[in-house]
């Protein structure tokens, strides 16, 4: 971590236009996919980024939430009544995690660590504390229900990303020893599904198989793949986890690159062409930022894909200041938005109503 103000040890801030964050992708040892798993190709089906015709679009007003020269990845607690951050404040404050309620006020210290362990899960299979696991697990995520717990494990040698092996593990959590699920390569484990009987991961299965995102049954029928492209990136869960959204960028049919959302049970899929940042709010509801090359300012868009409808919700208004390093989330119910601000680096809040 990089500080740039002597005494005040402020977080840098690198103010990107809309940045999407890469995913880190690890991958481990060698087992073959079943000839008989069956493959789900992605066909695009492209959604509107705006109305055909003007539409009146509510413009919310941006309200700050810390001082200038703080913080840095906000995320919303699970309840959404607070907002945890990343500060390293002057004076005798230590680096750490810390939180302040969605209507403002002191900063309290949430946690010396500034470790992903240090935030509340962002998703319902979110990372768990308090279970006794090996020392190499990694990306440990808790199942929906509660009674099992999956893992990955791998080497911590450097080598190229879509090499990477890892082993997913999965285990009970009151009893029963650990027991390998499968191997990736090139990917990672991303999470449970929401209906609890199968895990959600990215990468290969075999040398030279498909690439893509799969759902992996725990009752060893075979591996689906949910949706197949090179190198999925910033795969994420919807709340409920019904969904996944990813990213591709290294698709020979270029019409193939962009945001894509399935759903986990291995339904269609739909997506959003281009570049963009996005953001699950409510379930179904994608919230994503386009990057326009011939516009400057920021639009939100919200993605319903119960409908498969687009519309905007702040049109070349949001986030007053700028948006610094891709840093922004949405509130558990969509209707609320902070963002670290370019111009000053605090947190905003952006209130946009019924959502």
């Amino acid at each position: 971590m990089t500080m740039t103000i002597p005494g005040r040890r402020r977080l840098r801030v690198c103010a990107l236009a809309v940045p999407l964050a890469a995913l880190a992708i690890p991958g481990c040892a060698d087992p073959r996919l079943p000839p008989s798993a069956p493959l789900t190709a992605l066909t695009p089906t492209f959604t509107p980024l705006a109305p055909l015709e003007p539409t009146s679009v509510p413009q919310p007003s941006a309200r700050p939430l810390t001082e200038s020269g703080c913080c840095a990845r906000p995320v919303w607690s699970e309840d959404g009544s607070r907002i945890l951050f990343v500060d390293d404040p002057p004076g005798d404050d230590p680096l750490g995690v810390y939180a302040v309620a969605v209507d403002g006020g002191d900063p309290q210290l949430v946690s010396d660590s500034v470790s992903e362990d240090a935030f509340p899960s962002s998703n319902a299979s979110g990372a768990v504390s308090g279970l006794d696991l090996p020392d190499a697990a990694r990306n440990v995520r808790l199942s929906p229900q509660g009674d099992r717990v999956a893992w990955t494990e791998g080497s911590t040698e450097p080598v190229n990303v879509d090499l990477r092996r890892r082993s997913i593990l999965v285990s009970q959590t009151q009893s029963g020893g650990p027991g390998r699920l499968l191997t990736i390569i090139g990917g990672d484990l991303i999470g449970w599904a929401g209906d609890g009987l199968a895990l959600i991961a990215t990468g290969r299965l075999s040398e030279g198989g498909p690439s893509g995102v799969w759902r992996v049954p725990l009752d060893g029928s075979p591996p689906f793949l949910l949706a197949q492209g090179e190198r999925p990136r910033s795969a994420s869960l919807s709340p409920s986890a019904g969904w996944v959204a990813f990213y591709l960028a290294f698709e020979e049919e270029p019409s193939r690159n962009g945001v894509w959302v399935v759903r986990t049970s291995g339904d269609g899929a739909q997506s959003i062409p281009g570049l963009a940042s996005y953001r699950w709010g409510r379930e179904g509801q994608l919230l994503y930022i386009p990057y326009l090359s011939d516009r400057t300012d920021l639009s939100l868009y919200e993605l319903d894909l119960i409908t498969g409808s687009t519309r905007a919700l702040i049109d070349g208004a949001a986030f007053p200041g700028g948006l610094a390093s891709n840093d922004w989330a949405a509130s558990p119910t969509g209707d609320r938005l902070v963002y670290r601000s370019a111009a000053d680096s605090r947190l905003w809040m952006l209130d946009m109503g019924g959502g």
